[in-house]
């Protein structure tokens, strides 16, 4: 079990103020340890981080909308990072409609 100051810092951004490349098959806003930092908040915190794995895993967590969810395929990494990236907002707007 982790506490919640070892996982904050695992998802702070650890590169902040240096050059960064990110993945081709995800174009990341930053890394922090373990966690790609796909968009930050108004504040610049890190509010959506995931993890692409090889094969197709792609676990992620939004702090925004409050969700945790993981993604599996049986593909590579690019073709599932391209139908990730389609389908998240589609989440995001299903969340965010009223009910």
């Amino acid at each position: 079990m982790l506490s919640e100051w070892a996982v904050a810092e695992m998802q702070k951004e650890s590169c902040a103020g240096l050059p960064f490349f990110g993945s081709v098959a995800k174009p990341e806003v930053g890394y922090g340890l373990t966690w790609w930092i796909d968009a930050k908040d108004r504040s610049g915190a890190p509010d959506q981080l995931s993890v692409a794995g090889a094969w197709g895993a792609i676990p992620w967590v939004n702090h925004t909308r409050g969700y945790a969810a993981f993604w599996l395929t049986y593909s590579n990494l690019p073709s599932s990072a391209d139908v990730w990236s389609e389908t998240v907002p589609l989440l995001h707007a299903a969340l965010d409609s009223p009910r």
